[in-house]
């Protein structure tokens, strides 16, 4: 016996069919929109992280760049103080240059460890501030008479030298064989020191 469906039945069948179709579709729909949606904060957050990483790299790039063209200047700035090691040498070396070059005649050049100004002597050596004068010196006897104009190109080379040095005294005394000379008999030279 073949049962056989009304045109009611067939209609009602349909009907729930395209019900039932309806239902699957929105949620495959709404289940589609949550997983684009997801995929699509991912690669939100991947372009973002993409583009500080580039932000990063072109700013780390620019930096190099600019120290690359600083490091004369860098260079400069450790030069401008003279190594616990090495001041003797390249202070007695400068001296004589700038002698030679003013015309000058050095008798002796003496060397004192010492910080050169006392009061910024302390006992514990981690607790002393940077000085802001020089830390080492050196006595220069010079043979007199020197003219003045030779005098004066000598302490202005001193006082440009690299590493720092500067003049902390002269003595003086009047020249006695002709009106552009001067008597020195020492010159006190600070010498600054790391």
């Amino acid at each position: 016996m073949k049962k056989e469906f009304t045109a009611r039945q067939l209609r009602k069948l349909l009907t729930a069919a395209v019900i039932i179709l309806f239902i699957v579709g929105v949620g495959g729909f709404y289940l589609a929109y949550q997983a684009l949606l997801t995929n699509g904060k991912e690669v939100s957050n991947e372009v973002a992280n993409a583009k500080a990483s580039n932000d990063l790299s072109t700013s780390l790039a620019a930096l190099k760049v600019a120290l690359a063209s600083q490091q004369e200047i860098a260079d400069v700035a450790n030069n401008l103080y003279a190594t616990a090691d090495n001041w003797q040498s390249s202070a007695n070396r400068d001296i004589k240059a700038y002698a030679a070059l003013s015309d000058i005649t050095i008798s002796s050049i003496s060397f004192n460890n010492a910080t050169a100004d006392p009061a910024t002597e302390q006992s514990d050596p981690a607790a002393t501030p940077a000085t802001s004068g020089p830390t080492r010196s050196v006595v220069v006897e010079i043979e007199s008479p020197v003219s003045y104009s030779g005098l004066l190109t000598f302490m202005t080379y001193i006082q440009h030298n690299t590493p720092k040095m500067q003049i902390l005294s002269v003595e003086l005394s009047r020249g006695v064989s002709r009106g552009d000379t001067i008597g020195v008999t020492a010159l006190t030279i600070g010498v600054y020191t790391k």
